[in-house]
């Protein structure tokens, strides 16, 4: 399960919980889904997100989550949200030269920056 907690505010001591992802059913096609929750909200949060496989089901509830937070004013604690923008920003480069490396290795020798417009 991931959990989310915000900065009090006005007396407010919210949490989000999402479930990990899950198919629905045993059928190898089956659509996948995630379960969320929230505490402290006034009335409580409750949904269910369905998504295809388990990467656009994560994707459709953050998706789901980023609206209710910017609808509800909710705020990260300041000293997490900066780890979480240093971690995105360190991520997002791995995961590009992680690609092109991926890449590059299934398309023999040819050359592909790793950096530079469009990496």
């Amino acid at each position: 399960m991931f959990i989310r907690r915000y900065s009090p505010k006005n007396g407010r001591d919210v949490k989000f919980s999402l479930s990990l992802p899950l198919p629905v059913s045993e059928d190898k096609d089956s659509e996948w889904k995630i379960e969320m929750e929230s505490t402290g909200m006034s009335p409580p949060f409750k949904q269910t997100v369905y998504g295809v496989d388990a990467i656009q089901v994560l994707e459709m509830a953050l998706m789901v989550l980023r609206t209710v937070e910017e609808k509800e004013g909710l705020e990260l604690p300041e000293k997490l949200a900066e780890s979480l923008l240093r971690m995105c920003n360190f991520l997002e480069a791995y995961s590009r030269i992680s690609a092109m490396r991926l890449i590059r290795g299934s398309v023999g020798n040819s050359e592909i920056p790793l950096s530079g417009p469009g990496c």
